[in-house]
């Protein structure tokens, strides 16, 4: 139970990257971790070797998942802290660059900065959706957007004392721009690899549990079987037991009435013949130490 909520979390949290799923996913992380220990305690035999083998397993995952928080968090800054703010600060930079020029009467200059501007935003779309829904074709597109203007700005040419220095800004803002979104491109495509390490060592802590599982399993068909030939046994023995007894019930009444009975009839018979005047009569019983012989 843990190693599933904890999986479905750790999986939800590499795709959405909100700070409450990585919450959920840590909490869940916690509770297989302590899951695992506590079998570790009570466990043994192969049983044992093989949680230890899990939780080896699941300390590769719990790594890896570190490392995707913080390849996550890493672009969650750069999204909000960089390219949204440097989108906005080119579009700005290219609006005033063009009412710059319409004051220094440079109208060619005017009419290429609006449209720059219009580049701009449009990059700044695209990598809006990218970082939304990561998409490679996406990213080249950007990359190709960027460098062409870039390459644009680059023919912007003025002797102009308040245009160049404005160009030159809007150039370096450019720069920074692409090097953070190729920092976003290359931490997402490291993000997709740890997903894909994330789930070759989800599966092996699953098939882990899977052989802990069947290997109790197999323990408690076994148990059950030893359990059931133990009662059968005791049955037997109970039986064996019962009718013993009563055969040594009956041999030991058959004892008595021999060692008892028998001689009671004769002491009868022999009171008879005195009675009777037959005083040669042989008393039964003379010589014996009991009651017997002391009648």
């Amino acid at each position: 139970r843990e190693l599933a909520s904890y999986q479905l979390l750790a999986k939800y949290y590499v795709m959405s990257g909100t700070p409450d799923d990585e919450s959920n996913a840590r909490s869940a992380e916690i509770g297989l971790g302590s899951a695992i220990a506590q079998a570790a305690r009570v466990a043994t035999g192969d049983t044992k070797k093989s949680i230890l083998n899990l939780s080896s397993s699941y300390s590769d995952f719990a790594k890896l998942f570190g490392e995707a928080i913080a390849l996550k968090t890493e672009n969650a800054s750069i999204a909000s802290n960089q390219l949204l703010r440097m989108g906005n600060t080119i579009r700005y930079k290219f609006d005033d660059l063009a009412d710059t020029a319409i004051l220094a009467g440079l109208t060619s200059i005017q009419q290429n900065a609006k449209e720059l501007a219009t580049h701009s935003a449009a990059i700044t779309s695209n990598i809006s959706n990218y970082v939304l829904r990561p998409d490679k074709a996406v990213a080249n597109s950007v990359g190709a957007r960027m460098q062409l203007l870039k390459n644009s700005l680059g023919t912007l040419t003025s002797d102009d004392a308040k245009l160049s220095p404005k160009i030159a800004e809007i150039s370096a803002e450019l720069d920074g721009y692409k090097t953070n979104f190729t920092k976003f491109v290359e931490n997402t495509t490291k993000i997709a690899a740890l997903s894909e390490k994330m789930n070759a060592a989800a599966a092996s802590v699953t098939q882990e549990a899977k052989v802990i599982k069947d290997g109790l399993l197999v323990r408690q068909t076994q148990l059950a079987k030893e359990s059931a030939t133990a009662a059968h046994a005791t049955s037997q023995f109970v039986t064996a037991l019962g009718a013993g007894g009563i055969v040594f019930g009956a041999l030991l009444a058959w004892m008595l009435g021999r060692g008892i009975s028998r001689p009671m009839v004769g002491m009868c018979d022999a009171m008879r013949q005195l009675a009777g005047g037959n005083f040669d009569v042989v008393l039964p019983g003379l010589g014996r130490k009991d009651e017997i012989g002391e009648m």
